[in-house]
């Protein structure tokens, strides 16, 4: 089964959302923001290949490289431009 996670980080937390590829939600967590905490969460849960994706922000270029690090498929995303083509597609 395709599973694609989804990262909204903060200072101190990070929540994770887990979905299918029909958009259904499998699981969710708030976990703490380090890419050890979140390389150990998506491991215990046997999420490790599962395709990542995060927005762009103040922590995303300490956290993208810690994730890619320890080979996880991490996709760093600015909401605006993602915005912008679904936008473009729906019309």
């Amino acid at each position: 089964m395709n599973l694609f996670i989804g990262l909204d980080i903060s200072q101190k937390k990070t929540a994770v959302c887990v979905v299918d590829a029909t958009g259904t939600k499998i699981c969710q967590a708030s976990i703490d923001t380090s890419p050890q905490a979140t390389y150990d969460y998506l491991l215990e849960k046997g999420l490790e290949h599962s395709r990542i994706g995060m927005e762009t922000g103040p922590l995303a270029v300490w956290l993208y490289h810690g994730l890619r690090a320890f080979g996880l498929k991490i996709d760093c995303i600015h909401a605006r431009h993602v915005r912008a083509g679904l936008d473009d597609a729906a019309q």
